[in-house]
């Protein structure tokens, strides 16, 4: 099982129950399925598959979890950024793990081309939901994309602090997560029908697993 798969069968069980809550936007669970499939389309024309890593730079919002689910959908190795860091601290990042792709928004990425090292072969993609509550997908710059074969398998890279002045990127595969997941789930007992405000930033993997994983699967409404 895949993350993009806790997604398709809480759609197709429950299409109609909001999924996501963020300022005036709410968006089904079938739209979302719907949008996430969108966006990971134009991943995979970008190049995007097994082993390609793609770093999203973006708030908690609904254009996150649609970024989050997309990646898992086009098969890359997703690689959770925060906003609060400044331009240069996202291209060191984007360095050291070989991230072929970004995601982010238009006030964010107008400062990122001119600080990626090798800007040439990284493609930067704009997502917003517009007015009238449909995903914008832009392609602001368009590069090649690396395949990391030795861990093609990866489905999450975790920034941590590490023990040596430098932060170390942990590497999880689907099973990591959604087995800890299913274990979070039924220590709390959740059982569904629950709106859940998101007031972690999403990028925390407690967020991702505790909350991002567990609610989507359980088909909850995500407030963010």
């Amino acid at each position: 099982m895949k993350i993009i798969d806790l997604l398709t069968n809480s759609a197709a069980g429950q299409p109609h129950r909001i999924a996501m809550k963020s300022g005036d936007i709410e968006v089904s669970y079938g739209q979302m399925l719907s949008d996430v499939y969108h966006l990971s389309e134009r991943l995979k024309s970008a190049g995007c598959s097994g082993g390609v890593k793609v770093a999203i730079v973006l708030n908690n919002s609904a254009e996150y979890l649609i970024s989050f689910f997309a990646v898992s959908a086009a098969g890359g190795i997703i690689l959770p950024l925060s906003t609060r860091m400044t331009p240069y601290e996202v291209a060191r990042y984007v360095d050291r793990a070989d991230v072929s792709i970004v995601i982010t928004n238009q006030t964010y990425g107008k400062r990122l081309p001119n600080r990626l090292s090798g800007s040439n072969r990284v493609t930067v993609i704009y997502v917003r939901y517009d007015v009238n509550k449909n995903l914008e997908v832009e392609d602001c710059i368009l590069g090649d994309c690396e395949v990391d074969e030795e861990n093609g398998d990866a489905a999450l890279m975790v920034p941590t602090s590490g023990t040596t002045g430098l932060s170390k990127i942990v590497l999880l595969t689907d099973s990591n997560l959604i087995s800890n997941m299913i274990i979070y789930r039924s220590l709390m007992g959740f059982d569904g029908h629950n709106a859940v405000y998101c007031a972690l930033s999403v990028h925390h993997i407690y967020c991702i697993c505790a909350q991002i994983l567990t609610h989507i699967s359980l088909a909850d409404t995500f407030v963010i």
